[in-house]
C-alpha cells in the first residue's frame, strides 16, 4: 500500500483505528468467558482507540516521506537537478522509445568560463537555467532536450529535416544573444554555439551526435555564436546577425 498525499495518510488512520475497534471487540467477544460485558467492554473500545491512531498516524507519515524520497530518487535519475531538463542517460532511453528520424543539436555556451570566473559560479548556475528554459521551450513538446554536462546541451528535433531544424536552431542562438540574465547586481549576456546533424533511419544516434559535435566544433573555431550544419565531410554556416554579443559580458547595475 502506498500513500501519496495528506489525505491517503488520514485516511489509512481513519481505516486502522476502526479495523484495531472491530478486531479488539470480536477477540474480546470470542475470549472472554462471560462475552461483551460492560467490564470488558471498556478496555477492548479505549485502548485501540487509543493506541491504533498514534501508531498508524506514526506509520502513515512515514509512508508518506517514503514515497516523497522515491519521487526525488525518481527525478534525479531522469532529469539534471540544476536545469530540470533530461539527463544524459535520460536522454538516450528517451530516444530509444520515441525512436524517430529528425535532426540533432548538439549546444554549448560561448565563455562560459568567463562568466563563472567573473561573475561567480552561483551566477553561472543562474545563467544555465535560464538558457535550459530557452532550450525547453524552443524543443516544443515533441522535442526531447538534455543537459549532457557542463554547459552543454542537445536537442533532438523529431521528424524534422536539417533544415528545418536549422531554423530552430538560429531561433535558439538569437533568443539567447538577445537574453539577459539577471543576477544580484550583474547583467549577464551571453551566447551560444550550435552544431547540428541530420538523423535518418540509416544513421545511428552516437554518429548524428558526433557530426554534430564536428559541426560545433567548426562553430566555435570560426569564431562562436553561429549555426553549423554537418553536411557529409563539410558544414554550412550561419553567421551570428548580432555581433555585439559575441563574448560573454557582465556589468555592475548601479543600486
Amino acid at each position: 500500500m502506498k500513500v501519496t498525499s495528506r489525505f491517503e495518510a488520514w485516511r489509512l488512520v481513519v481505516l486502522v483505528s476502526i479495523a484495531s475497534l472491530f478486531l479488539s471487540l470480536l477477540f474480546t467477544y470470542l475470549l472472554s468467558p462471560l462475552g461483551l460485558t460492560k467490564e470488558a467492554l471498556v478496555p477492548a473500545t479505549i485502548v485501540p482507540l487509543v493506541v491504533a491512531p498514534s501508531v498508524s498516524y506514526v506509520v502513515a507519515n512515514m509512508m508518506l516521506r517514503l514515497n516523497a524520497l522515491n519521487q526525488r530518487l525518481e527525478y534525479l535519475v531522469q532529469f539534471d537537478p540544476m536545469t530540470g531538463l533530461l539527463n544524459r542517460a535520460s536522454f538516450f532511453d528517451r530516444f530509444e522509445i520515441s525512436r524517430h528520424t529528425g535532426s540533432i543539436l548538439i549546444c554549448d555556451l560561448d565563455h562560459f568560463k568567463t562568466i563563472n570566473d567573473t561573475c561567480g559560479h552561483r551566477a553561472g548556475d543562474a545563467v544555465l537555467r535560464q538558457i535550459a528554459d530557452i532550450l525547453q521551450k524552443q524543443a516544443g513538446p515533441d522535442g526531447i532536450a538534455a543537459r549532457f554536462g557542463g554547459e552543454e546541451f542537445v536537442v533532438f528535433h523529431p521528424a524534422k529535416p536539417a533544415e528545418a531544424a536549422r531554423g530552430c536552431a538560429e531561433a535558439i542562438r538569437s533568443a539567447v544573444a538577445a537574453h539577459v540574465t539577471v543576477f544580484e547586481d550583474k547583467r549577464i549576456h551571453c551566447t551560444i554555439s550550435i552544431g547540428l546533424s541530420a538523423l535518418d533511419p540509416q544513421t545511428r544516434l552516437d554518429d548524428a551526435l558526433e557530426a554534430s559535435d564536428r559541426a560545433l566544433y567548426q562553430a566555435k573555431k570560426s569564431g562562436r555564436n553561429k549555426v553549423v550544419q554537418a553536411t557529409g565531410t563539410e558544414s554550412s554556416e550561419r553567421l551570428a546577425t548580432d555581433p555585439e554579443h559575441e563574448t560573454p559580458q557582465a556589468a555592475t547595475k548601479t543600486s
